[in-house]
């Protein structure tokens, strides 16, 4: 959360956003207005596990999130995705999610309490700028959709096992860092 002169700000970094508890953190802080940085790689080719109907539905439910979120809390959005070529990723998502089908397409928007589409991009960087409504009468809470802990239905398989397998070997990998250990000391040293 940002404090700001118009209320607390909540900020939702990427996959936060498509978490079902999220929401709910956004509600209990109160916020006026939820900026969702992304860096969301999504398939723009088919491969041997990207079919035309997956890239439809992933499009269809990244342009869905901002309104989602306006639906739920009654505040603006604004929802900024990364556009560009994605950079080889690891762990088992990063071995289906390869450069060759995924890339970093944007569709970037600004959205209003009501869940009108204020200003958009599409796949192109760019800027966008509008106008959004900061109605505190329009403040409101309904409870998120809630597949296995994610607002949007997907892959059991991939909800179930290899998101938090990849989160597991994350978290062991962060904790045994040396490097990360070093710059933590280093840091804690210049520090008065």
């Amino acid at each position: 959360m940002i404090e700001t002169g118009f209320g607390p700000v909540g900020v939702g970094i990427c996959a936060d956003n498509h978490v079902s508890e999220f929401p709910s953190v956004l509600h209990r802080h109160d916020v006026a207005l939820v900026l969702m940085p992304h860096a969301s790689p999504m398939p723009y080719r088919t491969s041997r596990v990207v079919s035309e109907a997956d890239i439809a539905g992933i499009v269809e439910k990244t342009l869905a999130v901002p309104g989602l979120y306006a639906d739920l809390l009654g505040i603006p959005v604004v929802f900024v995705n990364a556009v560009g070529p994605m950079s080889p990723m690891t762990g088992l998502l990063g071995r289906l999610m390869t450069p060759e089908s995924f890339r970093l397409r944007g569709f970037s928007r600004l959205v209003d309490p009501d869940g009108t589409v204020r200003g958009e991009l599409g796949e192109e960087e760019g800027v966008v700028t509008a106008g959004v409504t900061m109605d505190p009468s329009q403040k409101r809470f309904r409870t998120p959709p809630d597949h296995d802990g994610w607002v949007h239905p997907g892959s059991r398989l991939t909800r179930r096992v290899v998101v938090p397998f990849d989160v597991a070997v994350g978290r062991l990998a962060y904790a045994a860092s040396r490097e990360r250990r070093q710059l933590a000391v280093g840091e804690a040293q210049r520090r008065p």
